[in-house]
């Protein structure tokens, strides 16, 4: 059976996960979880909250449904995200 694709469009707090360089860099120089940390409480506790939320229910979802689910996040101020937001009958 085919899986079930499903986009989640949310505001993603950006840390060094997204830079390949950056993230290799600071893991060589044993520092990558404490910089990952003290960037994430720069944000405001309602983001942290929601972002805490969603990764739990996407660990949730993966967990239950395994392979018969594909998850694709999209962080909302990505162009994806924003044409996606952007979108005619778009219920985000």
């Amino acid at each position: 059976m085919k899986p079930i694709s499903l986009e989640v469009v949310a505001n993603i707090p950006t840390t060094l996960a997204y830079c390949r360089s950056c993230k290799l860099i600071f893991k060589n120089a044993g520092v990558g979880d404490e910089v990952n940390k003290e960037i994430l409480q720069e944000y405001p506790e309602a983001l942290r909250d929601e972002y805490a939320r969603l990764s739990s229910w996407i660990r949730e979802m993966s967990a239950l449904y395994k392979e018969s689910v594909f998850i694709r996040i999209i962080d909302a101020t990505s162009m994806a995200g924003v044409y996606k937001k952007g979108q005619k009958g778009s219920n985000l």
